[in-house]
């Protein structure tokens, strides 16, 4: 299943109800705190002493530039709020590069015990031999875990574990039926996106083995992006151009629903590749545009008789993201914001 027909369920009905039922936004991530976040509390009269306690007691992703600075400060945020803003950015910044070697060590052990997981669900494997493999990945990567500081390293790797692990379960539950029934088959359906098929509707189970271990590999490449970040950030020698370069988590809201899903970026030569990632598909080696901090891509799908273009346009701040997405199936389009952060440590 491609990505953009996730466009379609998670995002295009908040606006349009194309299809006719809701998907649920995803409520497990971490809120990080932003500057618009902090301009809101403003607006709402929230007293200084209040939002000050707020951004220390919270993950914070802000925008401290010179210029960016000013502008809040004509908005209203007080110069004892901006001082806070400023010393969580800086606090934030040593924390994403100051990840011991120790951790880091962590980290890829994690990594490389999950990659035989990976490794193994791509070949083909049994379910004889499946379970017993995750029993053993699974405390091997909790091990490594108990070593390693809370943050989206720490939570992408176990995100991924939890899939490899759901899927063992979710095959043993079923392991006498080919196909899925009950609770289990709304979770296929609405969570992971597997499609119905053949007359009488049924989901199968490999279709649904299949769609975890998707998004068990999604969260296996994110953490490893990261892990790599955060190895190459003691090169203070790095092109200030590669700003874009990494793991991100974007945000497409519309009246009051929100929709996530990452998106990896790498360089090869003189080109930028992205990859959107979400349970209910990928869209892979998608060439972006890029030119300063401003970017942006296109990708197309085809849907029956009909082709969804999306186009992605925004800006990278700092470790932020802001732009516009819009979209057209040839019946219907529109243009919703984007937002994202990077996911640093």
């Amino acid at each position: 299943m491609y990505f953009s027909r996730l466009l379609i369920i998670m995002l295009l009905i908040f606006a349009f109800s194309i299809f006719g039922y809701s998907q649920e936004a995803s409520q497990n991530n971490q809120t990080v705190l932003t500057n618009n976040d902090i301009l809101q509390m403003v607006k709402l009269g929230f007293s200084a002493e209040l939002i000050n306690a707020k951004i220390k007691s919270s993950k914070t992703q802000f925008d401290t530039s010179p210029t960016v600075l000013m502008e809040l400060k004509q908005s209203g945020v007080s110069e004892g709020t901006l001082v806070v803003m400023v010393e969580a950015g800086g606090k934030a910044n040593t924390i994403s590069t100051a990840k011991s070697d120790s951790q880091l060590e962590a980290a890829r052990t994690a990594l490389k015990a999950l990659r035989r997981l990976a490794s193994s669900t791509e070949v083909g494997i049994s379910y004889v031999n499946y379970t017993p493999l995750v029993a053993e990945v699974k405390t091997e990567v909790e091990d490594a875990l108990s070593k390693i500081e809370s943050g989206n390293l720490k939570t992408t790797i176990q995100s991924s574990l939890d899939e490899y692990a759901f899927a063992a379960s979710v095959w043993q539950a079923t392991w006498r039926s080919d196909f899925i029934e009950g609770q289990l088959r709304d979770v296929a359906v609405k969570k992971y996106g597997v499609q119905k098929r053949g007359l009488l509707k049924v989901v199968w189970r490999d279709d649904f083995l299949a769609a975890i271990w998707r998004q068990a590999r999604n969260q296996f490449e994110v953490a490893n992006n990261i892990q790599s970040q955060l190895a190459n950030s003691a090169n203070t020698s790095a092109n200030p151009e590669d700003n874009l370069v990494g793991a991100w988590r974007l945000t497409v809201e519309n009246n009051g629903q929100k929709a996530e899903f990452d998106m990896t970026v790498v360089r090869n030569g003189e080109s930028y590749v992205a990859t959107l990632r979400s349970p209910f598909g990928n869209s892979n080696g998608t060439q972006i545009t890029k030119k300063g901090d401003a970017f942006s891509f296109t990708f197309s799908e085809q849907q029956k008789k009909q082709t969804l273009t999306v186009f992605i346009e925004a800006t990278v701040v700092q470790n932020t993201i802001k732009g516009s997405m819009s979209f057209n199936d040839g019946k219907q389009s529109g243009t919703l914001p984007i937002s994202g952060i990077k996911l640093l440590n």
